[in-house]
């Protein structure tokens, strides 16, 4: 498999398991600690390929010199290269599509003095050749000096008419193309960090919480977490106001509402949907679980405390602020 194709499938993998780490967590499936393994799991299928990843491999054949490395596959022919040189150096520029690593870059890279190129350039090795095949331009180094020294000469005799010329400083029209592909790679870093803030400031301020009684059970409908609760499952119901919340699992945190998968020291994990600024809470045990919610405000949640009580058989329990003074009610 060759080195971008390598990259690609760790790329896939890891984007395959972020979708399926934050969709576990988000349903509850996983908790915070496995969340995080699998997430860094996934860094280093995306990582690891690049440790992998052969540098320039160049094969001459009787008509074309035939250069690849991770995103470079370049078959030349002879009669198409007008002119080539070695340098002792290369500045980097700017890479638009391939692989940078620290030493080594290949892929479509530009530069001021190149311009667009094709690179495959180990930036420890201290000569670069460089071929000019019309509007194409290549440049490349192998491991060592000497592998490199003998690829030039090795190309010196296959195209010995051909003018070995010295590095030419870009044309006008040269630059021009490398400060348009700056403006763009400017324009795509701009707008990719306002996508982030924005998608984090969106975050910090969604989040809706409804609860409905339907004639067998239940149902509370909130931003990343759903619950049925039957009502022959439920043991008691309580209303809290004292109630530590704990640590988020898996869900939604912001400034407006808790939801999702939620860990304390009472209940141990349990599923939680409440609005932050209202406090207050109904808490739902049942066989298997324990549901906690609030509405939109504490008249609304004591509401629909009484319309449950009415629809279920069994003990509910009202508390004060302090969760030792608790006592049997039927209503509040």
């Amino acid at each position: 498999m060759k080195g971008s194709q390598k990259f690609l499938a760790g790329l896939i993998l890891t984007i395959a398991l972020n979708v399926m780490d934050v969709f576990l967590l988000m349903n509850g499936l996983i908790d915070i600690v496995l969340f995080s393994v699998i997430m860094l799991i996934s860094m280093i299928l995306l990582i690891l390929p690049t440790a992998f990843m052969g540098g320039t491999n160049v094969k001459f054949g009787e008509r074309s010199i035939h250069i690849t490395a991770p995103f470079v596959d370049q078959e030349i022919p002879y009669t198409s290269i007008t002119s080539f040189t070695s340098v002792r150096s290369l500045d980097r520029g700017t890479r638009v599509f391939g692989y940078g690593g620290l030493r080594y870059g290949s892929g479509d890279f530009t530069n001021g003095s190149l311009g667009p190129h094709v690179r495959a350039v180990d930036s420890r090795i201290p000569l670069v050749i460089i071929i000019k095949t019309g509007k194409r331009t290549i440049a490349f180094n192998m491991g060592t000096v000497e592998e490199t020294t003998t690829i030039l000469e090795e190309l010196e005799s296959k195209i010995p008419d051909v003018r070995i010329e010295t590095l030419l400083p870009p044309t006008p029209e040269d630059k021009v193309v490398f400060r348009r592909k700056r403006r763009i790679m400017a324009t795509i870093c701009v707008v990719a960090i306002a996508v982030i803030l924005m998608f984090v400031a969106w975050m910090m301020t969604i989040g809706n919480i409804s609860a409905t009684l339907d004639d067998d059970s239940l149902s509370i409908d909130a931003t990343l977490m759903h619950e049925d609760v039957d009502y022959g499952d439920i043991t008691y119901v309580e209303i809290r106001t004292d109630m530590d919340y704990g640590d988020r699992v898996g869900g939604l945190g912001n400034s407006k509402v808790l939801t999702g998968n939620f860990r304390n020291d009472e209940f141990g994990k349990y599923r939680l949907a409440v609005w932050k600024d209202v406090n207050g809470c109904i808490v739902v045990h049942t066989t298997g679980k324990t549901v906690v919610f609030n509405l939109e405000s504490m008249d609304a949640t004591r509401a629909i405390y009484e319309d449950l009580m009415e629809r279920i058989d069994g003990a509910s329990m009202v508390s004060i602020q302090k969760p030792d003074l608790y006592h049997l009610h039927t209503s509040i």
